[in-house]
């Protein structure tokens, strides 16, 4: 099924980041157990653990947003062509001082391990910001499933009337829901975190 193709390919390319990163998380933390002649602390492990979910969650949810683009394109150089003029401009957004965790994918800086509450004071927004892009990395997985490509090169209007039949067949209820979780996980970051005088920025 074509669902199983950009599943396929989301994880591939997923799990091949979160293996290297794993990797070379662990041998930093060997590397460091020897020279000080001990075993790493637990705390460095499980700061490495927070390190490779961080990051490779933020790598999913920029790979959903390279398949769409080529689903869309309709070509794997157009794909890549249009993936890079996507991070220009979210380059560029960021320089010019758009921060706003509802339109920076990817951009969650990994949260600092401290002595006195570890991760604490960082997992209400380290949780809430990957779950609402998340779910926006699924909907954009289910967009991409019902524009798919099969056999032969189609045009995008040719494309859009096979994602309507797809859509018709259980396809679109997928999007549908993923894009109302979304939707509230986007409220939720609006209210908790960007809104002054808001959830936690009642100071601002």
């Amino acid at each position: 099924p074509l669902w199983a193709r950009v599943a396929g390919k989301l994880g591939a390319m997923t799990l091949l980041v979160s293996g290297t990163l794993a990797g070379l998380g662990l041998f930093a933390w060997a590397l460091q157990s020897s020279l000080a002649e001990g075993v790493g602390r637990p705390a460095q492990l499980w700061q490495v653990a927070v390190m490779v979910a961080h990051e490779s969650l933020g790598y999913l949810q920029l790979a959903a947003v390279a398949v769409l683009l080529q689903t869309i394109a309709g070509g794997r150089m157009a794909g890549y062509m249009a993936m890079a003029g996507f991070l220009v401009l979210r380059l560029g957004l960021v320089g010019m001082g758009y921060r706003s965790d509802l339109y920076s994918i990817a951009s969650l800086r990994m949260p600092q391990l401290t002595g006195m509450d570890g991760f604490g004071h960082s997992w209400p927004r380290l949780l809430l910001v990957h779950g609402y892009w998340t779910l926006m990395a699924l909907s954009m997985a289910c967009a991409a499933g019902l524009l798919w490509p099969r056999g032969v090169a189609l045009s995008f209007g040719e494309r859009m009337l096979q994602a309507r039949k797809r859509a018709a067949s259980g396809g679109g209820i997928a999007l549908a829901f993923c894009l109302a979780l979304s939707l509230l996980a986007g409220l939720g970051v609006y209210t908790k975190i960007d809104a002054p005088g808001m959830g936690w920025n009642r100071d601002r």
